[in-house]
């Protein structure tokens, strides 16, 4: 209504509800020497302090949203009973506590993985298109350079998937605990797939389903550090052994070793 500086100082006058005859003072000498007509601002400034006190009141008397929350623990809606905040089901009547923010995990998930993966196609058809890099190989290069600017494209991407996912909620329903687990397992995360156990235990004490699965995965990890520790050995043991073995052989005759037998 006025200008921006004289609003400003309205609104930093107004903010704590109340008015003061020292701010008062202030604002009038301002709008006079704005050529405000005095009255007129007098009549706005009360206006604005009326309805400011009137919304923080109805803010006050407004009542709390309803909630099913009890402390650290809550109600289940289907029985009544009292089930603790961390438990993801009623153990009394067997209802499942759902969480809407989270719902349908792994329709979010393929979404979201969808959209980044089509940002990253548009970009590359962007680098073909505009000219900027050269399709030709230069001499003594694997890649041209639009072969590498697209591939920074795509490390991007598979950077922003990973955040995504490791940033995603854990959901608490246990269909979504079970579809999101899944995914995990099946892309390769297995911190984030730990944190879903870790998670699941919390709300589903002794469940089989998880249980089995911590199962499963905890086998797959001694298997995989058992290939990697055969692996490590097959590149770096062997050939060290291979070596030394060498050497042996190479500063002893043959009749040297067939004393040893002897």
């Amino acid at each position: 209504m006025y200008n921006e500086q004289l609003e400003q100082l309205i609104d930093a006058a107004l903010t704590d509800g109340t008015l003061t005859e020292k701010e008062k003072q202030i604002l009038y000498k301002k709008a006079m020497v704005m050529g405000v007509d005095l009255d007129e601002f007098e009549m706005v400034l009360e206006a604005r302090l009326i309805k400011l006190k009137k919304e923080v009141e109805e803010k006050v008397a407004s009542p709390a949203p309803k909630s099913n929350k009890h402390g650290d623990i809550r109600k289940c809606p289907a029985c009544g009973a009292l089930v603790p905040q961390l438990t993801g089901f009623c153990k009394e009547c067997g209802y499942e506590f759902s969480n809407v923010g989270v719902s349908t995990t792994s329709q979010l998930v393929a979404d979201e993985i969808k959209k980044i993966k089509e940002e990253s196609a548009r970009k590359k058809q962007e680098l073909r298109m505009s000219g900027l890099f050269s399709a030709e190989k230069e001499e003594g290069e694997s890649y041209s350079p639009l072969e590498k600017a697209q591939d920074n494209v795509d490390s991007d991407s598979r950077s922003k998937i990973h955040s995504f996912i490791e940033s995603f909620p854990i959901p608490n329903t246990k269909n979504d605990l079970l579809d999101f687990i899944s995914f995990l397992r099946v892309e390769g995360y297995s911190e984030k797939c730990k944190q879903c156990l870790s998670k699941a235990k919390l709300l589903f004490p002794e469940d089989p389903v998880f249980e089995q699965i911590s199962a499963e995965i905890t086998t797959e990890e001694k298997k995989r550090d058992r290939f990697m520790a055969l692996l490590c050995f097959l590149m770096f043991g062997l050939p060290i052994i291979i070596g030394i073995l060498g050497l042996i052989l190479h500063w002893w005759t043959w009749a040297d070793i067939r004393s040893l037998f002897h």
